[in-house]
């Protein structure tokens, strides 16, 4: 059955969002019907402007807690599987691996034993039961046990008989048989401090920088547009574009306002740009460019401006943290980033200008540059940005390059 050609702002939008949305979803946004959707999928791939979907096994943060949510509420594995888009058999095995790690079931029973006097030693055990899962007629349940020896010595004094009142290796009132000649470590070793691999979702625009759009007769210079562009990818990846939208166009910011080609997030990430720079960021508005004679930002930091803040909570999302400042020129935020990703935050950063490339990633910038930074590589201590200029997309940055140049950091979940 043949279907009219869509319109060329659908078919933008079907190109911007395939990785992102499914057939259904698409759909109901374009108000089409899902076939039409996948016959204009499929025209694009065979023109090669779209590429087979792979199948997605990941898991990423908001992935778990939404699924950790429905399992409490007794949700069925066919329920679960339509909300996260996701196979049966994934969202049983990803139960299963939760309830053995624990991630789903709280109760604790912590029991101490073991205990000596000298040198001081103590073992605990803490124990857990996952609780009984059914599935598809199966019901399994776990015993988690996790067991601590731990023996306190004070390793600048001997251990002999003139400097201890108990020499020796007590166990109640009776003499061990053994006396620990050194401090020995528990049994397992405190993970706290290691860092786990996050990779959330994220999409990026991609953007010549030579592009010029016009909005109301001046023209919007994409070429300072890295801040504007890296907070619209991050509202699309969010899926919160339609909010941005009627944040923009109930501002006045509306696509008929706005000419020059493009996709529909280019032109999106235009408007925020137009918005942004009216508003007294990224440059005022400079005879008849959309953009300030000195580099992005000069008239104030994202991290202070009301107006930024305005753009994330309109767009039904929130700010979750920030530091420093594009002017500031303070840099340690490596350790805040990671936590940023940990709770699910994508991550705006800034480098400052005139920055000298010290790594394999971050490019230098004579007026600083904003990128986003979406996930973390634990096996090489390495984030994972993207960067939407010049076709330079998704790369990767060591923990200490990260840590000595992002001069400002804006988690937004």
């Amino acid at each position: 059955m043949g279907y009219k050609p869509l319109d060329e702002e659908r078919v933008n939008f079907i190109i911007d969002n395939y990785y992102k949305l499914n057939y259904n979803e698409m759909s109901e946004k374009l108000n089409i019907s899902k076939s039409r959707v996948f016959a204009q999928c499929s025209e694009l791939r065979k023109q090669g402007i779209l590429k087979e979907k792979k199948k997605r096994y990941t898991w990423n943060f908001e992935d778990e807690e939404l699924l950790k949510k429905m399992v409490e509420k007794n949700l069925s594995i066919e329920d679960i599987s339509k909300k996260l888009n996701k196979q049966p058999n994934q969202i049983i095995s990803k139960i299963k691996q939760m309830r053995k790690e624990n991630i789903i079931n709280k109760n604790y029973k912590i029991s101490f034993y073991d205990i000596y006097e000298a040198p001081p030693k103590v073992s605990v055990k803490v124990a857990t039961t996952t609780g009984d899962i059914t599935i598809e007629g199966t019901t399994d349940s776990y015993a988690v046990v996790n067991k601590l020896d731990a023996i306190l010595k004070d390793l600048k004094t001997p251990n002999t008989p003139e400097n201890n009142e108990f020499p020796k290796y007590y166990k109640g009132n009776k003499v061990a048989s053994s006396t620990p000649s050194k401090l020995q470590k528990p049994s397992e070793s405190n993970t706290d401090d290691k860092k786990e691999s996050i990779t959330l979702n994220f999409s990026g625009i991609t953007q010549n920088p030579n592009q010029v759009f016009s909005y109301n007769g001046k023209d919007v210079k994409m070429s300072c547009a890295c801040g504007p562009l890296s907070l619209t990818s991050i509202i699309e990846s969010k899926g919160k574009s339609n909010k941005l939208y009627e944040y923009l166009s109930n501002s006045g910011y509306t696509h008929n306002k706005l000419s020059g080609s493009g996709s529909q997030s280019q032109k999106m990430a235009a408007l925020t740009f137009s918005k942004m720079s009216n508003s007294g960021l990224n440059g005022p508005t400079n005879g008849n460019a959309q953009r300030g004679s000195t580099w992005c930002g000069s008239n104030g930091n994202y991290t202070t401006s009301s107006e930024f803040s305005s753009i994330v909570t309109n767009s039904g999302l929130s700010i979750t943290g920030k530091g420093g400042g594009l002017n500031g020129g303070s840099t340690g935020f490596a350790d805040k980033i990671y936590e940023q990703l940990k709770n699910g935050s994508l991550v705006m950063v800034a480098l400052p200008a005139g920055y000298n490339k010290k790594g394999t990633g971050f490019e230098s910038t004579g007026g600083g540059h904003y990128v986003v930074i979406y996930g973390y590589d634990a096996k090489t201590n390495t984030f994972l940005f993207y960067d939407g200029y010049n076709g330079r997309g998704n790369r990767k940055e060591s923990w200490d390059v990260v840590n000595s140049s992002v001069v400002e950091y804006i988690g937004i979940g």
